[in-house]
């Protein structure tokens, strides 16, 4: 699943209940990429908030972080 300038875009309500149906439809050796802008925004979460909510979820290993100033990379993959 690829959350790609789409997370940040919802409240942490919101983006819990998109992670709970997601890890509910995905199989062990999937991955979740998050890739969101890190500039100024009036969206309801950074994208560290984002990406910290998303690495909360259980069942998912972060497995790749790249940060640069416009953005950061994460990768999890989902668990067994």
């Amino acid at each position: 699943m690829v959350l790609s300038e789409l997370a940040h875009y919802f409240d942490k309500g919101d983006l819990r209940r998109i992670m709970d149906h997601l890890m509910g439809s995905t199989v062990a050796g999937s991955h979740v990429i998050g890739a969101p802008w890190r500039g100024p925004t009036d969206y309801p979460l950074t994208a560290e908030a984002a990406h910290e909510l998303i690495g909360t979820m259980p069942g998912l290993k972060p497995i790749v972080l790249h940060q640069e100033p416009a953005f950061m990379l994460e990768v999890w993959e989902c668990l067994p």
